[in-house]
């Protein structure tokens, strides 16, 4: 995999803590949240459509 931001967590913490962003995106179809964190949760989101479509 690529780089990617460490937002300021140990690695479970932020695996976790994208996971569950991504869940409400998906749920909500917005979220709040800062610039950084929207960037990491963009290329996750992104990587689960693209599984979809496979």
């Amino acid at each position: 995999m690529g780089k990617f931001r460490k937002l300021g967590r140990h690695a479970a913490h932020r695996v976790s803590m994208l996971r569950t962003m991504v869940s409400q995106l998906v749920k909500h179809e917005r979220i709040e949240t800062t610039v950084a964190k929207a960037k990491e949760v963009r290329r996750k989101a992104d990587q689960m459509v693209q599984l979809g479509k496979d």
